[in-house]
């Protein structure tokens, strides 16, 4: 039984021997088949994922420009009344149209002179500043209201003074297209007189030369003094 038993269990370890390669090479082939897998599914982990295009671009026009009237202070209203269209300087007066108080007065001044206002009026600008500057006013509010009326009326001058010298300009191209053609009237006239001396040399010339051949032939055609022949 023992020699059995011996024989049984050298058996079962020639089994377990002759086993264990096949066991390895399944464990290989499993391992193989675990790495391609893990392979395939990495490359398509590391594969970029593409991205969404991207939104559309909606230009969304700046909004206006707010002017709090009644709180900005005259100098920074003045730098936000350059920012303002047309249409924005037009609402701005509107609303200062009724001004009573200093400040208010001197807002509207600074919108009626503002280049950019389709209903400019310097003067009435210049006028109510000048109002501010001799009211009862804050000092600071007379002394801008004396800077602004001064600004307004260079400013005018200037424009004035520019406008001359525009109209000058288009005098004087007018004047020198006249005595353009007057000289290429002249230079016309010129060639004319200069053509007809010409053409008068020319029949002077062929005068002579007939006067020259009649005389000839009246020579050879009179008798001889003496008798005798030439």
């Amino acid at each position: 039984m023992r020699e059995r038993a011996d024989g049984q269990c050298e058996r079962g370890e020639e089994f377990r021997v002759a086993a264990a390669p096949r066991s390895l090479a399944a464990l290989r082939l499993t391992g193989g088949t675990l790495a391609a897998g893990l392979l395939v599914a990495g490359c398509s982990w590391l594969r970029p994922t593409p991205l969404p295009p991207p939104p559309p671009v909606i230009n969304v026009p700046p909004p206006p420009v707010v002017v709090p009237v009644t709180e900005a202070s005259p100098m920074e209203f003045m730098r936000r009344v350059r920012l303002m269209n047309a249409a924005e300087l037009q609402a701005a007066s509107d609303r200062l149209g009724g001004a009573m108080t200093p400040s208010d007065k001197l807002r509207l001044a600074i919108v009626l002179s503002a280049p950019a206002h389709p209903a400019r009026d310097e003067l009435q600008a210049r006028r109510i500043a000048e109002d501010v500057a001799t009211s009862d006013a804050s000092s600071a509010q007379r002394e801008f209201a004396a800077l602004l009326a001064d600004s307004i009326a260079e400013r005018s001058d200037l424009v004035a003074i520019q406008r001359r010298m525009e109209v000058k300009m288009r005098d004087d191209e007018k004047r020198i297209e006249g005595l353009e053609q007057r000289l290429r009237d002249t230079e016309r006239r010129v060639g004319e007189a200069e053509r007809r001396a010409s053409e008068s040399e020319k029949k002077l010339e062929a005068l002579k030369q007939i006067d020259k051949a009649l005389s000839d032939r009246q020579n050879q055609a009179r008798p001889p003094a003496n008798g005798v022949p030439r």
